[in-house]
């Protein structure tokens, strides 16, 4: 109280351990969450990556993911991408041959109603355009439910169909000419094939009429057995395998094959309906004779 210096400095030596576990605690917590983040990032670098290849997608990257991580989940997530991929390049491209197919085959029935209106007008004239308005209907109504089924998976009916009897109507619809032939062999009439009537008739119709068309004498053979549905022609190989899986359905003109258009549209049309059905198609070609085999 009577110190001329004025102050007195009080100076407690004795240590305080509580602030010490505190500070000794959060430096833990500090340094587990340092961990928690490397490996969190580590685990969502995946996640990150899709996403990275979803906005990829979105400007029209169809490349595909790869990653390379143990968990399943992650392996599973990979999968269903390319999967995903796989199955929009189809339809990609299957589109796009539609297009172009579509505008070919309307190209020809369109030329023959533009040759037929220069004519004079007749019944007979008359007749023949009427033809070609039926053909161009007829070919819109198979491209509308071929697209449908193939781009949305349709299911189709599960029926039973007597083969004879779909060959028959797929024959009325065909307009066979007075120079081919269709020899249908006894065995077809006992044997049954499940599925769509309508598509089978499409399937079978397409058949034939590659074989008239383009085997030399205009003859088919049809034969049937309990496991097959076998269609036989002479001519030259198919510009593809058909047996194998197709990408690409586009005919190299390099190749010797009389397809105006450059598509194997008949051949997509068959092979689509028959795996659509969960049948195998089957292709031979031994000594200028083809076959083509509808496993059931």
């Amino acid at each position: 109280m009577y110190n001329p210096i004025g102050e007195i400095y009080l100076e407690d030596k004795e240590e305080d351990y509580t602030l010490s576990l505190i500070h000794t605690i959060f430096l833990a917590l500090l340094g587990i969450q340092s961990i928690l983040l490397v490996v969190s990032q580590r685990l969502l670098h995946p996640i990150l990556e899709m996403g990275q290849k979803l906005k990829e997608l979105q400007q029209g990257d169809f490349s595909k993911l790869s990653i390379h991580s143990s968990y399943k989940e992650l392996q599973q997530i990979e999968h269903s991408y390319n999967h995903a991929i796989d199955y929009i390049h189809y339809l990609v491209q299957t589109r796009e041959m539609f297009n172009k197919i579509l505008m070919h085959e309307l190209k020809t029935p369109l030329a023959k109603g533009m040759f037929y209106l220069k004519n004079v007008p007749s019944t007979q004239s008359h007749t023949d355009i009427k033809k070609v308005f039926e053909t161009i209907n007829s070919q819109l109504d198979t491209f509308r439910m071929l697209e449908e089924l193939i781009a949305y998976k349709g299911e189709v009916s599960c029926e039973e169909h007597s083969v004879v009897t779909v060959l028959n109507h797929a024959i009325k619809t065909l307009h066979v000419k007075k120079d081919e032939t269709i020899d249908v062999h006894q065995s077809c009439e006992t044997c049954l094939i499940q599925g769509d009537g309508a598509l089978w008739q499409i399937c079978f119709k397409n058949l034939m009429d590659n074989a008239l068309r383009y085997s030399p004498n205009h003859h088919v053979f049809i034969e049937c057995s309990q496991t097959a549905i076998t269609f036989v022609n002479e001519g030259e190989p198919l510009p593809l395998d058909i047996s194998a899986p197709i990408r690409d359905w586009k005919i190299e003109r390099s190749k010797n094959h009389r397809s105006t258009s450059g598509y194997g549209f008949g051949l997509f049309i068959v092979k689509n309906i028959i795996e659509l059905h969960g049948y195998t198609l089957r292709y031979h070609y031994e000594n200028h004779r083809l076959a083509l085999s509808i496993q059931i």
